[in-house]
């Protein structure tokens, strides 16, 4: 991955309007996407279903019931190959930050 082409959005529109797969890596379908913190994958799979690849989308989350709803679902939809399942990635970054506003 080239550092200068990372980007970061705060706000990515709603399911509603119908931008939202459209504005994650400039609406390059081949965008390497990583959702920290992603629960039950729900916005992996929209994003999956605005034409990227799974193998470009990545969640991780440190709860191991999180990861394994999200199995399930996937199962369920018939989606194969979103990546990194474990409960503590912590050996494959750095720093690892997350806020939520309220």
């Amino acid at each position: 991955m080239n550092p200068t082409k990372l980007s970061f959005s705060t706000s990515i529109g709603t399911e509603e309007d119908g931008q939202l797969p459209g504005r994650l890596g400039n609406g390059r379908t081949d965008s390497q996407i990583l959702n920290v913190v992603c629960g039950n994958r729900q916005l992996l799979f929209l994003i999956s279903q605005g034409g990227y690849s799974v193998d470009c989308l990545t969640g991780i989350d440190y709860s191991a019931s999180s990861i394994e709803l999200s199995s399930q679902i996937a199962r369920a939809k018939g989606i194969q190959g979103l990546r990194l399942e474990f409960d503590h990635p912590t050996s494959l970054w750095s720093l690892l930050f997350h806020t939520s506003h309220v």
